[in-house]
């Protein structure tokens, strides 16, 4: 009877590992946590959201650095709701964001929070960087009760800096033009602080 119990218990501790890190479809734990996401800009405009963050990928991490899921949201999922619904055991969370990862970003070591990287594929490949994605930044920090629902906020930030340049004329009738910039930073770690040192040169395209 001791060894049926034990096993009952095994089965119960896996099925609920697997709704934390998995696919939540057939998760008999309750949707206690619902975090939204928002970003107002200096106007405070709560419309600016819409209007700037196209996809998001959300991760959450326990007390520990682990990360206990990994969630992304595609830009019709956002226009029907802001709101991620998710099933966590229990104590201290950091739930992570970026918006706008596109082709010009990739993750790393991201199965833990003091090791995630975010940077441009060209950066692992060593081959030239164009330009980075149009990221936005949000962390959020919250504690799950044994009991009720946590429900919390994600507030993004601007995560990257647009550089325009305008030739005014051609002077010299060549129509040729290079434009580098030199000692940037190619590397985000998931706080959003310099993963790298200063020392990568851009190549933009020329338009």
């Amino acid at each position: 009877m001791k060894r049926i119990t034990e096993l009952l218990l095994c089965i119960s501790c896996l099925i609920t590992a697997a709704c934390v890190r998995e696919d939540m479809s057939n998760c008999t734990l309750p949707l206690n946590v619902s975090l939204t996401f928002s970003y107002t800009r200096d106007t405070y405009d709560p419309s600016m959201f819409d209007k700037t963050v196209d996809h998001i990928i959300l991760m959450v991490f326990d007390e520990n650095g682990s990360r206990v899921t990994n969630i992304e949201v595609n830009k019709k999922e956002l226009e029907k709701s802001r709101e991620v619904q998710l099933s966590l055991s229990p104590g201290n969370y950091r739930a992570v964001c970026w918006g706008n990862s596109d082709e010009h970003t990739e993750t790393a070591d991201c199965e833990f929070l003091s090791r995630g990287r975010l940077h441009h594929p060209g950066h692992r490949l060593g081959t030239e960087i164009s330009t980075n994605s149009h990221l936005y930044y949000g962390v959020y920090g919250f504690s799950v009760p044994k009991n009720g629902l946590v429900e919390g906020d994600i507030p993004l930030r601007g995560a990257h800096i647009n550089i325009e340049v305008y030739i005014r004329s051609d002077v010299s009738g060549k129509g040729n033009y290079e434009v580098k910039a030199h000692n940037l930073m190619p590397q985000y770690n998931l706080e959003m602080l310099p993963a790298q040192p200063f020392a990568t040169t851009y190549c933009p395209q020329m338009g």
